[in-house]
């Protein structure tokens, strides 16, 4: 179940709160564009960690992307690729070193 700022998240067609499968916690660097406007650019190209809550069993790994053409690849800790188990994924990416509440 999807929580956003403490309060559940939910869709805004069905009403129903965000339930998911599978959620991958993606930590990548975030910068402001100093442009004037409240853009922030995240690098996605690189490599970093990542967690993942799979079926309802936690894991911690690392995330990989080559170019922007290529598809982001998630690793467990032994540097396997993670087969995601059937059902809808959730991909959250988030600056390194936020904290989050695992309930």
């Amino acid at each position: 179940m999807r929580y956003i700022n403490g309060s559940p998240h939910s869709d805004r067609e069905s009403g129903e709160q965000i339930a998911v499968t599978n959620v991958v916690l993606q930590y990548a660097p975030h910068q402001h564009r100093n442009d004037g406007t409240a853009c922030i650019d995240i690098q996605v190209i690189g490599s970093g960690s990542a967690e993942f809550f799979l079926a309802g069993q936690y894991q911690q790994g690392t995330w990989q992307k080559d170019s922007m053409d290529s598809p982001t690849r998630f690793f467990d800790a032994d540097g396997q690729e993670v087969i995601f188990p059937r059902g809808n994924t959730w991909i959250q990416v988030l600056r390194p070193g936020t904290q989050i509440e695992k309930v």
